[in-house]
């Protein structure tokens, strides 16, 4: 593959990790992030504090929390293409990251289901906190199908279960 074959292949790349973080959940679906492509692979993830301006979000923990969302569906697509990413972070004077540095890279060992980045591409936004709808079984399996090694994953299904 000739330099702009590939600095293409890495761009298109990239873009497929964007439109899986865009995915991520946040509060209020806020989305309080932007991305920013630096190079022929890496992205600039920077938190927008004016777009967290919810309720849900007490101390930008939320968006903190979102953030980590993002990270995680750029990882599950970059595994589902035989890739991986390197994350490195900036921080502010007090410890929170002012924006992540996300850089792709090819060749792991790490796989995930097609199911999963399937399921991950189909989520939708709840805005009905109060008035839930039940999640498909085979939705649920598709979203714990090959958990990431050392972890474990518990789908909350009833109300009570919460907290």
């Amino acid at each position: 593959m000739d330099e702009a074959s590939a600095s293409t292949h890495d761009q298109a790349g990239l873009r497929r990790l964007i439109e899986a973080a865009i995915r991520a959940p946040s509060g209020d679906n806020c989305q309080p992030w932007s991305f920013q492509i630096e190079g022929p692979r890496r992205i600039v993830i920077r938190t927008v504090p004016e777009r967290a301006k919810s309720f849900f979000d007490y101390k930008s923990c939320a968006t903190f929390l979102s953030m980590g969302a993002v990270i995680e569906n750029m990882r599950i697509q970059a595994a589902s293409e035989g890739g991986s990413i390197r994350v490195s972070s900036e921080n502010d004077g007090e410890g929170c990251p002012r924006a992540v540095s996300v850089q792709l890279v090819p060749d792991t060992n790490d796989r995930v289901s097609p199911d999963r980045v399937e399921a991950m591409f189909q989520r939708t936004v709840n805005r009905r906190p109060f008035l839930p709808r039940p999640v498909p079984a085979s939705t649920l399996a598709q979203l714990t199908a090959d958990p990431v090694a050392q972890t474990r994953v518990r789908m909350i299904t009833e109300r009570s279960e919460i907290g």
